[in-house]
């Protein structure tokens, strides 16, 4: 909005409405009464131009292609009677080297002028405007990033009209600059996009792309139309880049990018990584629908390009999950295989844990498949691949469901730190499947039953393999409690309390403290038998791996298993080092009993029943 001076400047210089910019235009004689009028108020100006005249400014700017080679100083203008034009230019130059407001009316004024020409005009007469504008904005630039007094004011336009860039001489100053006072450049933390930033994230500096990724998650992620609409720009050169691998210095049109591809991938990588899941999907896959065919073919390139076209489709897959594969050609199998042969012949550890990371959201997208099996069968090989470096022995036809021939057998090469992110990431898939449905996972109960209870045991710098076994297990032990005490009305067990068995006599055999979480799904998932017939079959099928685990328990420590029952009653089973003697306390009356055989005792737990309510079967 224009403020009274510049509303008393239109009217000063007769300045037209919109309907009547054809009559003007099209009279050699009104058109020039006009600029003049225009030229000599804005000289009269004390203000700044820019920032009180700017629709008069703007409209002045169609005079600048023969004044932009001249200088008011050299005594031969390139036109007649063009000393006062060419003065108007130059106090704008000093006018927008020292205010920011200016910087950003010239901006929005220029690109509005060339928008409007170009509709009435062909746009070969409109390029040689377009083009004293950038070689305007070039030469300012330079000056101003060689004055320390203009510095900042150029810096902050770089930053917003980054096409200045595309100057060499430019850029390679304004590098200079940048790095020289990186620490002293503030970028905007109120949600503001400096195009400029994201640009610099495929500078062919280190440093420039480093500080760049800075400054952008600073000022926070691209989660607007807004702020996707500035930014819009350069996606578009990355898009075009990529899609027609245009890394030569000819062929790319912004000349800020690097030529090198490993690092162009590492740039466009971190750029997507700035956008939020909404705007990945409502803005950049509905522009750049082949985005995903192109990250995908390049999974097979070397690891400098590899690792972030993988960190680039787990952002994908984070946005689009399952309606990734809407926009390829691929299928989920081929890219699925594709991965684990990378992991197997690679001997980088990034890519290995890169690699291993992904996984995981990848079979969720897998999961609403038409096609049942294909999600099946991925689970199977990466489970499968991720438990064997660490457990070579694969699993027998007769214990689980045969491999896929195709199925990565695993590989020595991954390091003692992907083995350990493999375990951690085989259990998590297998708890989520679980959460899913059981039947995947205990397919595979040959592999991870045997390791589980053991990776469930604390181990020093393996805290994040602990956590993601005792997930599972606690998950496996709280389902086997709801299958146990469904198991009188329901015939449909059998393979459930088959695996349960196993897993037990595991426990039982281990000689290492459990955290508590899986002592207590452990005791709760045979309190349900309390509730029971305790003469049942099922109960007896049970007791000997529960008298085992009780006894390991009361050898380890001195330990306490609370059970509680909608907070109306406790149960207490206190277990001390002394393995025939289990007293189970407990009831809002305190009743108490001691038992010289601990199974039993806990199992047959009945007799004496303190006074309370049981809620569920659960005590």
């Amino acid at each position: 909005t224009m403020d009274d001076e510049g509303r008393r400047a239109e009217q000063l210089v007769g300045f037209p409405s919109e309907a009547d910019w054809d009559a003007l235009e099209s009279g050699e004689d009104g058109m020039h009464a006009f600029m003049c009028r225009a030229v000599a108020h804005l000289l009269g100006l004390t203000g700044h131009m820019w920032c009180t005249c700017q629709e008069v400014a703007t409209e002045v700017l169609v005079l600048l292609p023969p004044c932009i080679r001249a200088s008011p100083h050299d005594g031969s203008p390139t036109v007649d009677g063009a000393r006062e034009l060419l003065s108007l230019f130059a106090r704008m130059t000093d006018q927008l080297l020292t205010c920011h407001l200016c910087v950003l009316h010239y901006h929005r004024g220029r690109h509005r002028l060339a928008d409007r020409l170009a509709v009435k005009y062909e746009q070969s007469s409109v390029d040689p405007l377009v083009e004293s504008f950038a070689l305007w904005d070039q030469k300012r630039a330079v000056r101003g990033l060689n004055n320390p007094d203009s510095l900042a004011v150029v810096l902050f336009e770089i930053l917003n009209f980054p096409e200045i860039l595309n100057h060499r001489s430019v850029m390679k100053l304004f590098t200079v600059k940048l790095l020289e006072f990186r620490n002293q450049i503030e970028v905007p933390d109120d949600g503001q996009k400096l195009p400029g930033v994201y640009m610099l994230m495929l500078h062919e500096v280190p440093d420039v792309r480093k500080w760049a990724k800075d400054a952008a998650e600073k000022m926070g992620k691209i989660a607007s139309v807004d702020d996707y609409q500035t930014v819009k720009p350069v996606i578009q050169n990355c898009m075009q880049t990529l899609e027609f691998s245009m890394f030569s210095e000819e062929e790319q049109q912004c000349k800020v990018f690097t030529r090198d591809r490993a690092q162009f991938w590492m740039g466009f990588s971190a750029l997507v990584q700035q956008m939020d899941k909404t705007t990945f999907e409502g803005c950049f896959a509905a522009d750049f629908p082949q985005a995903v065919d192109i990250v995908l073919n390049h999974l097979s390139e070397p690891s400098d390009i590899f690792v972030p076209a993988v960190k680039v489709l787990r952002v994908a897959l984070d946005a689009l999950g399952y309606g990734l594969w809407s926009y390829t050609r691929f299928s989920p199998t081929v890219i699925c295989e594709r991965l684990l042969e990378k992991l197997s012949s690679s001997a980088s550890e990034q890519v290995q844990l890169e690699v291993i990371k992904l996984l995981l959201p990848l079979l969720k997208s897998f999961e609403p498949h038409e096609e049942k099996g294909v999600f099946l069968e991925c689970q199977q090989q990466v489970v499968t691949y991720l438990l064997t470096p660490a457990s070579p022995t694969l699993p027998s036809p007769s214990s689980a469901t045969p491999p896929s021939e195709k199925t990565p057998k695993g590989s020595a090469s991954l390091s003692l730190l992907s083995k350990t992110v493999a375990l951690e990431f085989a259990y998590k898939i297998l708890k989520w499947s679980w959460k899913r449905d059981r039947a995947p996972a205990l397919a595979l109960e040959a592999l991870w039953v045997p390791r589980i209870v053991a990776d469930a045991v604390v181990h020093e710098g393996r805290k994040h393999v602990t956590d993601a076994a005792v997930k599972l297990l606690v998950r496996a032990l709280s389902d086997a409690a709801m299958t146990l005490r469904r198991a009188l009305f329901d015939e449909e067990t059998e393979e459930a309390t088959a695996w349960c068995g196993k897993l037990w006599k595991q426990l039982a055999a281990l000689r290492e403290p459990l955290p508590q979480g899986v002592i207590r799904a452990a005791l709760d998932a045979h309190a349900s038998l309390c509730v029971m017939d305790p003469t049942a079959s099922l109960l007896q099928h049970y007791c000997e791996h529960m008298s085992a685990l009780l006894g390991y328990l009361a050898g380890c420590a001195r330990t306490q298993v609370l059970f509680e029952s909608s907070g109306r009653s406790c149960f207490s089973l206190l277990v001390t080092n002394d393995p025939t003697a289990l007293r189970l306390q407990g009831g809002s009356h305190g009743s108490e009993t001691s038992c010289k055989h601990p199974a039993r005792c806990f199992l047959a737990g009945r007799t004496p029943r303190p006074r309370g309510d049981l809620a569920d079967g659960v005590l």
